[in-house]
């Protein structure tokens, strides 16, 4: 689309797209899926949201999205370093949600081909794999990316199912009992033990 999209924040680029996971990149990897549940975001600066005809020959479906509430596509030129960039639907400003990352297929000869279109390479750059000041998920959505393209037959899943003893609940009668073994018996332990070694020494 004509423009990029703005998002200003304090201490970041005005330029720089927080790009949302989609549920369908989320099916990627786990370690994707895990990143959307925990709501970390792609930065992509520079980009612009990406406009498609549902009815051509290829499926699109969006793999990262723009925040409505937060940003929104600046159709004319702006400059980074002056004051905020200011929303102006006079001059062609559209404030909703774009794609900014999308996944096409289509099936050839039996077999699903798959094209990943962007608004923008440069979230694979280095600089946004060690981007300062905001979390992002980068490097895992550009791995997932070479997954989905290799029908995952590239990385190598070695992820482990998550344990299921993840919490321990104690009552308060349990804490006040932990705490007189912690505080007192457990030390006490030790300071006996630690005399006596200390007399046995001193008698030989």
């Amino acid at each position: 689309m004509a423009g990029s999209i703005v998002q200003p924040e304090k201490e970041l680029p005005q330029n720089l797209a927080q790009s949302h996971i989609t549920a369908f990149a989320a099916g990627f990897t786990k370690n994707l899926a895990q990143k959307r549940d925990d709501s970390t975001v792609v930065t992509m600066p520079g980009a612009t949201g990406i406009s498609y005809n549902a009815k051509g020959p290829f499926k699109v479906t969006p793999l990262l999205e723009t925040n409505e509430k937060k940003s929104w596509l600046k159709k004319n030129k702006y400059v980074l370093d002056s004051a905020a960039v200011k929303f102006s639907e006079e001059e062609g400003d559209l404030k909703q949600s774009f794609p900014t990352v999308v996944a096409l297929t289509r099936m050839v000869n039996g077999k699903e081909q798959r094209i990943i279109v962007s608004g923008d390479a440069d979230f694979m750059s280095t600089a946004e794999l060690k981007r300062y000041g905001v979390k992002n998920c980068n490097f895992i959505f550009n791995t997932a990316l070479f997954s989905w393209l290799s029908y995952g037959e590239f990385p190598i899943d070695t992820s482990r199912p998550e344990s299921k003893d993840k919490r321990m609940k104690v009552s308060t009668e349990q804490v006040k009992f932990q705490k007189i073994i912690f505080v007192w018996i457990l030390p006490a332990i030790v300071l006996a033990f630690a005399a006596v070694l200390l007399i046995r020494r001193k008698r030989k």
